[in-house]
């Protein structure tokens, strides 16, 4: 897989959970595997940090159930 398409689906990924109304930079400080689950078996998780110019951030509507999902700084 190519930058490109990878960035579009960490974009598409990323609306999914928040909406971002800042410029922003991001980078990929780690990644995730964990074998001790069925889920965690099949999947890596690639973690990835923004910085905001603003903090303009808050959760989708869809999300609001979600505890795991912080928007603070």
């Amino acid at each position: 897989m190519d930058e490109q398409a990878y960035r579009a689906g960490v974009e598409r990924e990323v609306n999914e959970e928040i909406k971002i109304d800042a410029p922003f930079e991001d980078r990929i400080v780690a990644l995730l595997n964990d074998d001790t689950t069925e889920v965690g078996r099949v999947h890596l998780g690639i973690v990835h940090v923004f910085k905001l110019a603003e903090p303009k951030v808050e959760k989708t509507r869809s999300n609001d159930h979600r505890p795991d999902i912080s928007c603070e700084g």
